[in-house]
């Protein structure tokens, strides 16, 4: 009897343990597509560009911006990157839990 009672125990502490696992799964999966849908957009947002202005000042400012402007695209893409295969990693242990309990 005291057997069947531990037993009912661990497999009840085994089923809300599996609940909270699904749920960590489902989470990271929603934002791992979203991260997903992001990388795939790349931030190429041109909505920062500056009025057209072709003196030889501001030309040469108008380059650093660009320049600048890609060079924090590439960061935050590689940023973003990162997240995504930190994710993708965490799921897996999770689903590699999930299976072993």
């Amino acid at each position: 009897l005291v057997e069947r009672k531990d037993f009912e125990q661990q497999l009840a502490e085994g089923k809300s343990i599996n609940r909270r696992l699904d749920a960590q799964i489902e989470s990271l999966q929603e934002e791992l597509s979203r991260f997903r849908s992001a990388a795939s957009r790349g931030y190429t947002d041109q909505s920062c560009a500056s009025p057209r202005d072709d003196s030889p000042r501001s030309t040469r400012s108008n380059g650093d911006r660009a320049r600048a402007k890609a060079a924090l695209i590439e960061v935050e893409n590689l940023r973003v990157k990162e997240d995504l295969n930190r994710m993708e990693m965490e799921a897996a242990v999770l689903k590699r839990a999930l299976v072993n309990e």
